[in-house]
Parts: C-alpha cells; sequence; structure tokens
C-alpha cells in the first residue's frame, strides 16, 4: 500500500486512504468487508465548480469523512496546482 498518501492522525488510517495515479484518485473505504476503493477520474474534477460538485456528492455517501473529502480537496489542488484552501 505504499501508494497510498495520508496526513490524518494514526488512528485514522484504517478509516480513510487515498491514492492518486495519472488518471484518478482513489478513495479507501475502510471498514467495509473488502475494503472497497472509489475512484474519482481526475478530470471531471479538473474546474473548481465540479471538485465542489464531488466534495456535495462524496458528502451524501454513507461511508464518506471528513478525512475522505479533506484529502480530496488536498490532493485536486496539488494535481492542478491550485492555491490550497484556506479560510
Amino acid at each position: 500500500m505504499s501508494n497510498f498518501i495520508f496526513t490524518g492522525p494514526p488512528e485514522d488510517i484504517r478509516l480513510c486512504e487515498i491514492r492518486k495515479n495519472e488518471n484518478e484518485i482513489v478513495l479507501a473505504i475502510r471498514g467495509t468487508l473488502d475494503d472497497a476503493t472509489y475512484p474519482i477520474p481526475i478530470d471531471r474534477c479538473d474546474t473548481q465548480e465540479k471538485l465542489i460538485g464531488w466534495i456535495d456528492y462524496i458528502s451524501q455517501k454513507e461511508w464518506s469523512s471528513c478525512l475522505h473529502i479533506h484529502q480530496l480537496i488536498i490532493e485536486v489542488c496539488k494535481h492542478f496546482d491550485w492555491p490550497k484552501p484556506s479560510v
């Protein structure tokens, strides 16, 4: 699993992992019987409007966590060289 990126607290590593390759970002859904994954094609996140759409969509999934959404935002911003979000 060396392809996975994780920046959350160590106790949460079982719940949320994210993997990025050339064409997609893959959210790992821990705690399921088969540790399912959820791929998101990177070209479907190529605008900030599309990213917000994905955030809304993923946030409605039962398996989704704040960590999934946070990691998705960070990885998409890095990929497209967008500024890291701040408040």
